[in-house]
């Protein structure tokens, strides 16, 4: 293989459940890089809780941060960002208000929450290095949102994506699940493969040249873009099935065993 570019998820891929940074993944990361890989940190995160990770662990490739929605290259120039119609955004948010829903907007590079709720105070341990701006419902409505998340109960999640399924159809919405209590509403068009695909056509790389490697279902697009992709043993069962290989799991170092595949 002539990788050049390898695209990874973070959250249950990269990191450990945890969500740190392995030793041995760091030195995976570096070694890639010193052999001529672009190492790109895909998440669905905001760019703010992605950047403390590219600095601990020195990477210095692009980022697809959002879910796709902004990406920038390594000097962390823009090279896209997108944004939900203020229709959307507005359902949404009236949504999230008359249901009782933690709401997340994300308007890069700030976070804005809804309210500290269980639920927010759980994704600032998860999230880790973040600072939210708590900005009510009706102050959300005049602001333009590169995504939108709710957070809830896995069941209620499921709940939530079949009412809005049916409240979106006629709408330019991409509805993503993210993790199990995530449910993200994104700019149509708009995932991780389109990110990733963005930043490879900036770099003038053929599809074959390119890598990916997650585990749920918002790095399927990825996972289906790549040239060779990887799931690691903890991701959903329609990612690992998409996937040319399955590794070990994220607390088992599958990132470490798909980077060496790389080289």
């Amino acid at each position: 293989m002539d990788i050049r570019l390898v695209a990874l998820d973070m959250d249950g891929t990269l990191l450990s459940t945890e969500r740190q940074l392995a030793a041995q993944t760091i030195q995976a990361l570096q070694d890639a890089q010193n052999a001529g890989i672009t190492v790109c940190l895909a998440s669905g995160r905001a760019i703010s809780t992605i950047l403390p990770f590219a600095k601990q662990a020195g990477i210095l490739g692009p980022i697809v941060s959002c879910n796709g929605g902004y990406v920038v290259d390594a000097e962390r120039n823009t090279i896209r960002r997108d944004g939900l119609s203020p229709q959307v955004s507005e359902l949404l948010i009236d949504y999230a208000a008359s249901n009782g829903v933690h709401a997340n907007f994300y308007s890069c590079p700030d976070i804005h929450f809804s309210s500290m709720s269980t639920h927010g105070k759980e994704y600032v341990r998860r999230a880790r290095h973040i600072s939210p701006i708590i900005t009510s419902y009706t102050e959300m409505s005049g602001m333009t949102a590169t995504k939108i998340l709710f957070m809830d109960d896995p069941d209620r999640v499921q709940e939530h994506k079949a009412a809005l399924t049916d409240l979106l159809q006629d709408e330019q919405a991409e509805i993503i699940l993210s993790e199990p209590e995530y449910i993200e509403f994104l700019p149509k068009g708009i995932n991780k493969g389109d990110g990733a695909a963005a930043f490879a056509a900036h770099l003038g790389l053929k599809t074959e040249q390119t890598a990916a490697l997650g585990d749920y279902w918002n790095d399927l697009e990825m996972i289906q873009w790549a040239g060779f992709s990887g799931a690691v043993a903890n991701g959903v069962d329609g990612v690992r099935e998409a996937a040319d290989v399955v590794v070990a799991s994220n607390d088992d170092l599958g990132a470490v065993e798909f980077l060496r595949l790389l080289r």
